[in-house]
């Protein structure tokens, strides 16, 4: 969100960018875009291993959190489009909340974990047996 914030800066002010914020003369398009490229792969790669190998990646015995990934892919692929197409990276916090599309998206998220989190059904483990103590020698 940070890099798409700073493109839009960026192409906001356009040349003159180093003018107005000395950082911005160290920042290209071009590069910001590869920084966006670089963060959005990362992005994707850490969810889908947490979604298929973290804590709540198996629950009842199957891969369940797996099944949010569409929605993440969407949410960010969205963003992204965002960024590019409508130039409307300026204000992410502002972008989540009125951008409908994309807030669907995040509340679709949180049902669908809340509802696979509370009617998957863990396996219940295995009793354990009574615990017997060793014989204890007396003198």
């Amino acid at each position: 969100m940070a890099i798409g914030k700073r493109r839009s800066e960026l192409m906001t002010i356009g040349g003159g960018a180093g003018k107005t914020r000395a950082v911005l003369a160290d920042y290209s398009e071009p590069f910001l875009n590869i920084l966006l490229t670089v963060a959005t792969t990362g992005v994707i790669l850490n969810y889908a291993t947490w979604a298929a190998s973290g804590k709540f990646a198996t629950i009842g015995g199957t891969y369940t959190m797996i099944f949010t990934m569409p929605l993440v892919l969407y949410g960010v692929f969205r963003y992204l489009w965002l960024i590019f197409k409508k130039d409307e990276g300026g204000a992410p916090d502002m972008l989540l909340l009125t951008d409908v599309p994309l807030l669907v998206t995040v509340l679709l998220w949180v049902l669908t974990v809340t509802g696979l989190l509370a009617f998957s059904s863990p396996k219940s483990p295995a009793p354990e047996a009574p615990a017997t103590s060793p014989p204890v020698a007396t003198f």
